[in-house]
């Protein structure tokens, strides 16, 4: 590592990659250090989940790489443009206050190409909103890609790039993020009208007792509550906040979540057919249909078997057997209170688009190089 800036990586399965873009910035040597607080399977709520385990004080700069996520999940109708932005609006004002440069990375979906859909156009808009430097991965890739259909394949699947294609974009990004951070001047403190996020933990906000076990990754470890069986849980919350988006290790969970209080909700939570202790955890956060208020205190948790849901968390899984018992593995919620005054601090008088930093003739080179199999050395 060299004496440029910490550099701390907020974001989902994109950066959790061993062969994705965070590698060429954890190569690059002129990053001070680089620290991941990542995990898949999640939207922008991650940051709330992922704050207690880093201090913003000790990073200069901050890569927020959600869109990806968002934009799977706004294109599905699962969450929508205002919470995104509560969301991201948050990260960006615990980070600024706390003097971390945040970057907006705008990831692309094969989907969404070339044009990048509402998603890409809410994040630009934020970075605008915000006066953050962003990479447009749309942007990127269509000029990586030239007009004509390149003779490599961009995508591996829908929501993530082939490698070799991320590498590209891990090291353009290393060579403009110095820029973006020599630019930056740290302005006076601001207030702005938001939303506050944080996580609540089920382990310890449950009333009464409940079974916990230990779930472990090589990127988290986290203590979920086990439901098994039909049954109902009492979850403390202070008045004023709402529980937006659920937090499972969803390897364990097999059935309906009630979500209760000042309204109420159900959402069908399950990766895949007969998942078991044993097996891999598989750490994720899903919205909610809608934000749940405490009554007198108390969001009411209810695991069903079958019956009406609002949300189908689940990945192509198929109902319960008539001899299956519902199950739940819960590490808590995300929970959001506004408005809220949030303290911000600009670092640039406007947006800065890294896409544009990025020389037309460094992607000509790496087009080259993909077509003919080989790297090309970052210039």
């Amino acid at each position: 590592m060299g004496e440029g800036p910490r550099l701390l990586v907020v974001g989902t399965s994109n950066s959790v990659a061993t062969s994705g873009y965070v590698k060429a910035l954890v190569d690059d040597p002129g990053f001070d250090s680089v620290h991941t607080a990542c995990l898949g399977m999640c939207p922008s709520d991650l940051y709330a989940y992922r704050r207690p385990s880093f201090d913003p004080q000790d990073f200069d700069i901050a890569l927020l790489d959600f869109a990806c996520n968002d934009g799977a999940l706004l294109g599905g109708r699962m969450t929508d443009e205002a919470r995104i932005a509560d969301a991201v609006g948050w990260a960006v004002s615990e980070l600024s206050a706390a003097g971390c440069l945040p970057v907006l990375v705008i990831l692309p979906m094969e989907n969404l190409r070339p044009r990048g859909g509402a998603i890409r156009a809410l994040y630009r808009d934020l970075a605008k909103r915000h006066a953050l430097p962003f990479l447009d991965g749309y942007d990127f890739l269509n000029r990586l890609a030239g007009r004509e259909a390149p003779p490599f394949r961009l995508f591996r699947d829908n929501m993530h790039l082939e490698p070799a294609v991320a590498a590209v974009l891990g090291r353009r990004l290393a060579g403009t993020l110095p820029q973006a951070w020599a630019a930056a001047q740290p302005g006076p403190m601001e207030w702005e009208n938001g939303a506050r996020l944080a996580f609540l933990e089920l382990a310890r906000a449950a009333e009464g007792p409940v079974r916990v076990t230990t779930r472990q990754t090589a990127l988290i470890e986290a203590p979920v509550v086990l439901m098994e069986g039909e049954g109902t849980l009492r979850m403390r919350v202070e008045e004023g906040w709402e529980v937006i988006s659920v937090v499972a290790d969803f390897t364990l969970c097999r059935g309906i979540l009630g979500v209760s209080g000042t309204e109420e909700t159900r959402i069908f939570l399950s990766l895949k057919d007969g998942g078991t202790r044993e097996g891999k955890p598989t750490l994720g956060i899903w919205p909610l249909a809608r934000g749940i208020g405490p009554q007198d205190g108390v969001v009411r948790l209810d695991l069903f078997r079958d019956g009406p849901v609002e949300t189908n968390a689940s990945r192509k899984s198929s109902p319960l057997r008539p001899d299956e018992q519902p199950s739940l593995a819960l590490a808590g919620f995300v929970i959001r209170r506004k408005p809220e005054l949030l303290r911000m601090r600009r670092f640039l008088p406007k947006a800065m688009d890294l896409t544009a930093l990025i020389p037309d003739e460094s992607l000509v080179g790496e087009r080259d190089a993909l077509a003919g199999g080989r790297p090309e050395r970052a210039s």
